[in-house]
C-alpha cells in the first residue's frame, strides 16, 4: 500500500515586530539623541593652527633637517634634506606632555579658558582639580592635535576652543614655547664648552704668572733685565780676554828667544798679560768661573743660563697655549651665542572667523550609518543562531 502524500511543512511566520523595535532601539533612538545634542546642546568650536619646520644650518653644508628657504640661504644655497631631526620629535612630544600645561599656566589662566562658559557641559573642562595630570587627557583629546609628517618633517599644531580669541592666545603661546624648546635644546652642552674653556684659560694664566714671577726673581738676583744676553756678553768678554792672553803669551815666547827678559818690550808684554789675567779673574769671579790653565769654568753660569732658558721656553709655550685657549674660548662663546636649531613658522596662528565644529549633519549621518551597520551584523548573527537551533523534522512512519 502506498504511503499517503505528505504536505511540506508550513513556513514559519517571521516576527517583524521585535526586529523593528530592536532597530529603533539600537540605531534610530541614539541617532535622534545625537541629532538633538548637536542641534540644541553643542556649541560652536573654533580651530586655529600653525605649521612649522625645524632645520639645523651647518657651515660645512646642511645637516639632516627640514627643507626651507632660510636654510638654503644660511648654507650657501643648498637645501637641507627633508629627513626629520631629533628636534622635530622633541617638540612634538613636548606639545603633548604635562610640561606644556605647566608652562602655559605661567602665562595664562588655562583652566578658565578650557572651562569656557560659552561651551556645553560635554565639551568643557569642568571636572577635575586642574592638575596637569588630569588636564592632559582633555588637552590631547579635545584641545590640541599635533600632526608630524615623518616624510616631509613638517609639523602642524591645531588648537580647538569655544572662543576664537582663546584659540589664538593658546596657539601663539604654543608657538613661542616651541621656539624656546628648540633654542634651548643644545644650550647646556654649549655652556659646558664655555665653562671648560674658561677653566683652562684660568689654569694657564696662573701658571704663566708663576713663570713671570720666577723670571723676575732671576733678573733681580742677577741684576740684569736680560740674564741670557748678559751671560752671553760675559762669555764673549771672557773669551776675548783669553784670546788676548794667548796672543800676548805667544808673542812673549817668540821674543824670549831674542830679547832679554828685562827688555822694555817684554816688560810691556808682561804688564799687558798681567792686566788681562786680572781682568779675566775679575770677570770669572763674577760669573763663577776660574782662571785655570785649561780655562775651564764651574757650573754656576751654565746653571743660571739653563734656568733662565727653561723659564723662557716655558713662558713662550704658555703664552702660545694661552693664545690658543683664548681663541677656543671666543669660539665657544660665539658657538654658545649662535642658534643651532631654527624653528621656521611658515603658517602663523590666526583668529578663526568660522566655527568648524561641530558638524551636526556629518556626525548624525555617521552615527546612523555606524549603528545601522552594527544592528544589521547583530541581526544576521541572531538569525543564524536561531536557524541552527530549529528542531529537525521527524521521520515518516
Amino acid at each position: 500500500m502506498d504511503e499517503p502524500y505528505a504536505l511540506p511543512p508550513r513556513p514559519r511566520k517571521t516576527r517583524r515586530g521585535p526586529i523593528r523595535r530592536s532597530f529603533l532601539l539600537v540605531a534610530v533612538l541614539p541617532t535622534l539623541l545625537v541629532a538633538l545634542y548637536f542641534g540644541l546642546v553643542a556649541r560652536p568650536r573654533y580651530i586655529t593652527q600653525f605649521r612649522f619646520s625645524i632645520y639645523q644650518p651647518n657651515n660645512n653644508g646642511p645637516q639632516q633637517g627640514n627643507g626651507s628657504i632660510a636654510a638654503a640661504a644660511s648654507t650657501g644655497g643648498d637645501l637641507p634634506s627633508a629627513a626629520p631631526t631629533v628636534a622635530d620629535y622633541v617638540v612634538a612630544d613636548y606639545l603633548t606632555s604635562p610640561q606644556v600645561i605647566l608652562d602655559l599656566e605661567k602665562r595664562m589662566d588655562l583652566r578658565q579658558m578650557l572651562d569656557d562658559p560659552k561651551g556645553d557641559l560635554l565639551g568643557r573642562y569642568w571636572w577635575g582639580d586642574g592638575t596637569p595630570e588630569r588636564m592632559l587627557w582633555y588637552w590631547n583629546t579635545l584641545t590640541t592635535n599635533v600632526s608630524f609628517d615623518v616624510t616631509t618633517g613638517l609639523t602642524t599644531v591645531s588648537v580647538t576652543t569655544y572662543s576664537p580669541r582663546n584659540a589664538l592666545i593658546i596657539a601663539d603661546a604654543l608657538q613661542t614655547l616651541s621656539e624656546s624648546v628648540v633654542n634651548n635644546m643644545s644650550a647646556g652642552a654649549r655652556q659646558d664648552k664655555v665653562r671648560f674653556a674658561e677653566s683652562a684659560v684660568r689654569r694657564i694664566d696662573t701658571r704663566l704668572k708663576d713663570v713671570l714671577l720666577r723670571e723676575q726673581a732671576l733678573r733681580n738676583a742677577q741684576k740684569s733685565p736680560d740674564p741670557s744676553a748678559a751671560a752671553q756678553a760675559m762669555l764673549t768678554y771672557t773669551d776675548t780676554l783669553r784670546q788676548s792672553i794667548d796672543t800676548l803669551t805667544a808673542e812673549d815666547s817668540v821674543l824670549a828667544r831674542s830679547i832679554a827678559p828685562n827688555a822694555p818690550t817684554r816688560r810691556v808684554l808682561h804688564r799687558q798679560i798681567e792686566a788681562a789675567q786680572a781682568q779675566l779673574r775679575e770677570a770669572t769671579k763674577d760669573i763663577g768661573g776660574d782662571t785655570s790653565p785649561d780655562h775651564t769654568q764651574d757650573a754656576k753660569l751654565p746653571r743660571q743660563m739653563n734656568a733662565y732658558e727653561y723659564l723662557e721656553l716655558e713662558r713662550n709655550f704658555l703664552t702660545t697655549f694661552d693664545s690658543s685657549l683664548l681663541q677656543l674660548l671666543e669660539t665657544a662663546r660665539l658657538d654658545a651665542a649662535t642658534q643651532h636649531n631654527y624653528l621656521e613658522t611658515y603658517v602663523s596662528p590666526y583668529a578663526p572667523r568660522h566655527a568648524r565644529l561641530p558638524r551636526p549633519i556629518r556626525w548624525t549621518a555617521l552615527t546612523f550609518i555606524g549603528l545601522s551597520t552594527l544592528w544589521l551584523i547583530g541581526l544576521l548573527i541572531v538569525l543564524s543562531v536561531k536557524d541552527h537551533m530549529l528542531p529537525s523534522e521527524p521521520d515518516a512512519p
